[in-house]
């Protein structure tokens, strides 16, 4: 397809192929197709590709070295990448990296996203720490950009039970179980809450989701 005249490559078509090299033959071989196309090609989307595929590999190194390229070239004006950064140092365990990020994001003016607060959250539940995963959802609940799906409130629930904050967890299940009213994502909002509710040994509240899963399936 790429050698024929009438269609020209695209950036997205390199980044979409990066990624697909990646999976296929490996990190290598997509930093090659991302090195040997015209430096027209190789834009935003086709450094954010390269940059999944380090997060991936979970190759630190190489990861920062191209987000300092992409701040130089003036790539790093989005949350994505930031994203993309804080996912891998999550995985790595280093913490510390996620809070330097957001400030450097804050510091740019660059507005955290659901997915810049659900890691930050997951890492302070990881590390068993109460306060934290406070802090991030009480961010999320005034963040008037930011607007919680199912998703959003599984990561808070989960948070809050990590911590041993039940209290706090109901009212989100309670939400999360409107969402899965109204949500046509099929069986997935209800397994999930009879998980979290079986978790918590609450055995009537295991049979009222039972019950409402029987009527909506």
């Amino acid at each position: 397809m790429t050698e024929k005249r009438y269609m020209p490559l695209r950036e997205l078509d390199v980044s979409i192929q990066i990624n697909l090299i990646h999976r296929v033959h490996g990190l290598k071989e997509a930093e090659n197709c991302f090195n040997n196309v015209s430096s027209k090609l190789k834009g935003f989307n086709a450094h954010i590709a390269l940059l999944n595929c380090y997060v991936h590999e979970k190759s630190a190194e190489k990861a920062e070295a191209l987000m300092q390229k992409m701040r130089e070239m003036g790539y790093a004006n989005s949350p994505l990448p930031y994203n993309l950064m804080m996912n891998l140092h999550y995985g790595l365990g280093n913490c510390k990296k996620l809070d330097d990020l957001m400030n450097e994001m804050e510091g740019r003016g660059i507005k955290f996203d659901p997915f810049t607060l659900t890691i930050r959250l997951s890492a302070y539940a990881a590390a068993s720490d109460a306060e934290g995963v406070d802090k991030i959802a009480k961010m999320m609940e005034i963040d008037p950009l930011i607007v919680p799906d199912f998703s959003v409130y599984a990561v808070v629930a989960q948070g809050y039970l990590k911590v041993g904050q039940l209290d706090k967890a109901l009212p989100i299940l309670k939400k999360m179980e409107e969402l899965a009213v109204t949500t046509r994502k099929g069986k997935f909002p209800y397994d999930f809450l009879l998980k979290l509710y079986a978790g918590m040994q609450r055995r009537d509240d295991v049979l009222r989701i039972w019950e409402m899963y029987k009527q909506k399936q």
